[in-house]
């Protein structure tokens, strides 16, 4: 207490809370647009290690984490039957919340094609992997192995950029790309190699 001309006077000294961390915060929308059930979704740091951190999104698809120092990407991860959303890059260097981003899954692309080796010849039991050409890791490629005829299937491809046996392709969102890998002489001699 305080006495102050001749009366009473109380006083106490308000302080404000210093503010919490700051996070990034916003919702994973299922293609259609509506929110998409729990899952998991990553964020990948700018500076070395390049590591990424699985995050978990509440049941309205909501998320909140905690805000990364400097540039990093943030992208929700395919769960269920869908393909990962597009990468969104942010700069977090300043300190400030990161509030109401929208990560949108999409849905998946489908690559069928053959591999022929050099004089055209079906390739049987060739490796085919589909790299996404997204800046997050995906341990998840599709990969299949091709048939007595030298055909394959990859399912559930991240539509965008992508390599499938060191060619470039650019998938689309919800449809099938058919391919046709021609392997050059040496590429057709490693795969004899492998068989």
């Amino acid at each position: 207490m305080l006495l102050v001309g001749g009366g009473l006077f109380t006083w106490r000294l308000m302080t404000r809370k210093p503010p919490g961390p700051a996070t990034v915060s916003g919702v994973v929308h299922a293609p259609d647009g509506t929110p998409a059930p729990a899952g998991v979704w990553r964020l990948q740091a700018s500076e070395p290690p390049f590591s990424t951190e699985p995050w978990a999104t509440e049941e309205n698809g909501r998320f909140v984490i905690p805000l990364p120092r400097g540039r990093f990407w943030l992208c929700a991860v395919g769960a269920h039957e869908w393909a990962e959303s597009e990468t969104l890059e942010f700069d977090g260097s300043e300190g400030r919340s990161l509030d109401d981003i929208v990560l949108r899954l999409r849905r998946p692309a489908r690559v069928t094609g053959q591999v022929l080796d050099e004089v055209g010849t079906p390739v049987v039991g060739h490796l085919v992997l589909c790299v996404s050409g997204t800046m997050v890791a995906n341990d998840t490629e599709p990969m299949a192995n091709t048939d007595a005829e030298g055909r394959f299937t990859l399912d559930h491809c991240d539509p965008g950029p992508c390599s499938i046996a060191g060619r470039r392709f650019q998938l689309v969102e919800g449809e099938t790309t058919e391919v046709l890998v021609r392997l050059s002489a040496d590429e057709s001699r490693i795969a004899r190699q492998r068989r």
